[in-house]
């Protein structure tokens, strides 16, 4: 979406003023990521962001009993509104509703803060529906589903840097997690883990991209205290936090913040009643209706939420259609979503206090 605009800027300067001027898009607040209920009781959040008021409060819960830290992550459909900064987007303030698999019913997943040593035992809970037509045995030839890809609402967790096991019950991504089940995740984080800015996500092989693009996905921070002490013969490769290095000149610990950015790849459909091949096969774009059919310039045109009309049903903003919405090399620079890359630079750029802005730069030239 910003390289649309930026597009759209660059076509009325050239033209001068006797286009139509679009409205600048509203500066809108930072969201940080949520937190689960009974975060502060959990680690010393001193240097962290607190969520913004009026924040989405995420379900679950999250509680600590000496080193065992118990979350309930649930997995839902969650309805909420994105903000699209597009000045031509027909809905009110640039408000797309949406309808999302979501860690809680929240943009992204809610932060998790853990320290070495820690054990996280994570209750994942899918409440997704058990009618699931991408999971049949013949599922609805409208969502266009490539060989072992399907069963959206069947997941499993998994996390991105961590040193641990894999077995088991612990961080597996062969696990099937279904719809309407509970199952019980236990981690064990090693005393001498490093600290930093972590990743966790579904990763259940089929429906990785699906729930992904929907924004399953959340901020796992590893919070250390091991001070920095100077080599010696006896320590010659000492082991320090980044949360006890990074500090100003009088000991006190830099200000944080966490960033979490996503490519939410939501698209709303025209489903029209008992229409053959099943729903989720008409996109509304900019350019009009694009189906697996389209020719390039609306296959290309950035997708859009209108309002509804008599006759012309529109759905909220989902990802249901795999060949429309992932099974491309060039959908997601032109569906007009924003971009996610390489968030965890970013975060951990930032906890830094600044200290590397090239490592920033990297990250935001992303973004």
């Amino acid at each position: 979406m910003m390289k649309s605009f930026a597009r759209i800027g660059l076509v009325i300067a050239a033209l001068g003023p006797s286009l139509p001027a679009f409205a600048a898009p509203v500066p809108r607040a930072f969201e940080p990521p949520p937190t689960l209920p009974g975060q502060g009781n959990v680690v010393a959040l001193e240097a962290a962001v607190a969520p913004a008021v009026g924040g989405c409060r995420p379900q679950g819960s999250i509680s600590r009993s000496g080193s065992i830290v118990s979350v309930v992550l649930n997995f839902v459909r969650g309805r909420f509104f994105i903000n699209n900064p597009d000045p031509t987007d027909p809905q009110p303030d640039g408000l797309d509703p949406v309808e999302l698999r979501s860690y809680g019913g929240c943009k992204s997943g809610p932060a998790i803060f853990v320290k070495p040593g820690d054990t996280l035992r994570v209750d994942l809970v899918n409440q997704l529906a058990k009618d699931d037509p991408s999971c049949l045995p013949n599922p609805p030839e409208g969502l266009g589903l490539p060989a072992l890809v399907g069963c959206f609402n069947t997941t499993n967790l998994h996390t991105h840097g961590l040193h641990v096991s894999p077995a088991g019950n612990s961080d597996n991504v062969l696990l099937n997690i279904a719809p309407q089940t509970k199952f019980p995740y236990e981690i064990n984080i090693p005393n001498d883990h490093p600290a930093g800015t972590f990743w966790y996500h579904a990763h259940r092989h089929g429906s990785t991209a699906v729930q992904v693009a929907s924004g399953a996905s959340g901020v796992l921070v590893v919070k250390g205290e091991r001070p920095y002490t100077p080599p010696s013969p006896q320590n010659p490769k000492p082991i320090a936090d980044i949360d006890t290095v990074l500090h100003d000149v009088n000991g006190a610990p830099f200000k944080e913040q966490l960033f979490l950015f996503q490519q939410i790849a939501y698209a709303c459909f025209a489903n029209q009643p008992n229409q053959p091949g099943g729903p989720w096969q008409q996109i509304y774009t900019t350019q009009g209706l694009y189906n697996a059919s389209s020719p390039a310039n609306i296959a290309n045109a950035p997708w859009t939420c209108p309002l509804a009309t008599s006759g012309n049903p529109v759905s909220p903003g989902v990802v249901e259609n795999f060949g429309l919405q992932l099974d491309s090399s060039s959908i997601w620079d032109t569906n007009g979503r924003l971009h996610q890359r390489q968030w965890h630079r970013a975060a951990d750029a930032h906890r830094a206090g600044g200290r590397d802005p090239a490592l920033a730069l990297r990250a935001c030239r992303h973004s």
